[in-house]
């Protein structure tokens, strides 16, 4: 079953998921469908839970997979962000 995220927080929430991913949501960003293994007993995701700093809700969508979500362009939503060094 998929689940969106949306971050509470007035500030940037950096989410480990289970799998190993990373999930950046800015302050009030909504996240794109999650799959629920990357949130079951996912200590972060409890404690911020717990905290009120983002809330959980099932989404209709089915998750994308990773390959599916590159090919994308534009992305809004939450999503995994690789960073380069930015030196050429």
């Amino acid at each position: 079953m998929p689940f969106i995220i949306q971050n509470r927080a007035k500030h940037l929430l950096v989410l480990p998921l289970n799998s190993g991913g990373t999930l950046h949501l800015a302050p009030g960003e909504t996240s794109s469908p999650v799959a629920d293994f990357e949130i079951n007993n996912n200590e972060k995701v409890d404690r911020l839970l717990n905290e009120g700093l983002i809330a959980v809700t099932v989404s209709d969508e089915a998750p994308q997979d990773e390959d599916e979500a590159d090919d994308e362009a534009p992305r809004s939503g939450g999503k995994e962000r690789r960073r380069g060094s930015g030196r050429n």
